[in-house]
């Protein structure tokens, strides 16, 4: 995505986006979804004819299919990652290609796979590691940064539905959350792109400190603050507050 590719640019790692397409849903955007699909595979041939990599890594997600096929037409060795304990679709269908498959959990369907399979955990962004701060020079980080007023002596809840956010986490949470009045917890809600407006308003008038943001790039100190997590079951997610060591509402 195009925020993958902001953020591998930060680190001075060069990118090249490469068009998918969503699962189609409909007869009229089967069409479209073959059509992007090739289109996506023609381009990522010419990317790695450049570049000529020494293998290709698929995370997973239909997102990685067209570059594996198209390294599959060039000879050019395919290694895949599962986040998931359920190898996916993707995965299970690229495996017959793939040299070895790396999986976070215990695989449940690892009779599906293709190909030599390694339960090797979730790789976690190596900025965390150095990101573990008290909970009070968390929050003094978030009340400078954010002109906040979060008490340490109150429980702070952290909110998140991934990149995109969730509508039900945007809408459902806050309103349960106002309802409690002065007994809900302290809140940090992540909105997700485009949403911030939207998760802004539902906590007008609260009684209880608050901080709506679209997304962050020290989600450390926000782990390092917070008491418990209320977030989407991602494997990203979850090993992130493994690290953290944190409560959590999956």
């Amino acid at each position: 995505t195009e925020a993958q590719s902001r953020a591998a640019e930060s680190h001075g790692i060069a990118t090249v986006v490469v068009d998918s397409a969503p699962r189609p849903t409909s007869l009229i955007q089967c069409f479209t979804f073959v059509f992007k699909v090739l289109s996506g595979i023609m381009s990522a041939r010419r990317e790695l004819k450049n570049f000529a990599p020494d293998a290709v890594l698929g995370m997973g997600s239909f997102a990685s299919f067209t570059a594996s096929v198209a390294a599959w037409t060039l000879g050019i060795p395919i290694f895949l990652h599962e986040g998931n304990a359920r190898i996916g679709k993707t995965n299970r269908f690229l495996s017959r290609w793939a040299r070895y498959l790396a999986i976070s959990f215990p695989p449940v369907n690892s009779s599906e796979c293709k190909c030599p399979i390694s339960c090797t955990g979730m790789p976690v962004r190596p900025e965390l590691l150095g990101e573990h701060l008290s909970r009070e020079r968390a929050l003094e980080l978030i009340n400078s940064r954010h002109n906040t007023s979060f008490d340490p002596s109150k429980p702070l809840l952290l909110i998140f539905g991934g990149s995109q956010g969730a509508q039900a986490f945007n809408r459902t949470l806050p309103a349960a959350l106002m309802s409690l009045g002065e007994r809900s917890p302290q809140v940090i809600h992540l909105s997700g792109k485009g949403k911030l407006e939207e998760v802004k308003t539902a906590y007008d008038g609260a009684a209880f400190a608050n901080l709506a943001l679209e997304e962050v790039e020290y989600i450390g100190a926000l782990y390092s603050a917070c008491d418990a997590i209320f977030c989407r079951a991602g494997a990203s997610s979850i090993a992130e507050i493994s690290l953290f060591n944190r409560y959590s509402f999956l």
